[in-house]
């Protein structure tokens, strides 16, 4: 083994890939609509709908991507057992799930895709996630499970090449 995954997103009854920005955009369910090359006021849902997404604060929002500035947040309803994040820039986003501690994760440099969540099992949870100013989320989430790849197996769509990297997205 190479140390390589895969990830196996679309299983049935898992939150598919989520993408945030305006030209690829899907589930976003709150407040605010999505205004590319504006700073937006969006706000978070108090109960988000499964499989759905809502931005609170405002955002600076790019048609690939979003950026944070001060008091932004996002919520999301999933069911998955791994959440991945594709985020840039420098600072922290602190990910509150009801009934876990809070976790943080810092953040710095170019984009790269950063662990929300790592269950054995799949499970249905809604986290809530807290930006520091100029983080720019590029994808919103992938949230799937991971296998291990064979060595010598043809690099494909959602096949993550290096170790420990989850960037390679389609």
């Amino acid at each position: 083994m190479d140390g390589s995954v895969k990830a196996d997103v679309g299983v049935e009854g898992r939150t598919q890939e989520t993408y945030l920005a305006y030209s690829r955009s899907t589930n976003l369910k709150g407040s605010g609509k999505l205004t590319p090359n504006k700073t937006v006021a969006f706000g978070l849902n108090p109960a988000q709908f499964d499989d759905t997404y809502s931005l609170g604060g405002q955002w600076k929002v790019g048609t690939q991507s979003v950026t944070s500035t001060e008091g932004s947040q996002a919520r999301v309803s999933y069911n998955a057992s791994k959440v991945y994040h594709v985020l840039s820039g420098q600072g922290a986003v602190t990910v509150s799930i009801a009934g876990e501690p809070d976790k943080t994760v810092t953040v710095s440099g170019t984009p790269n895709a950063y662990q929300l969540v790592d269950q054995q099992t799949a499970e249905r949870k809604t986290m809530t996630l807290t930006y520091s100013p100029g983080i720019r989320l590029h994808f919103q989430l992938r949230l799937s499970r991971l296998r291990r790849r064979e060595p010598n197996t043809r690099q494909t769509s959602g096949l993550l090449s290096r170790p420990l990297v989850w960037l390679v997205l389609p």
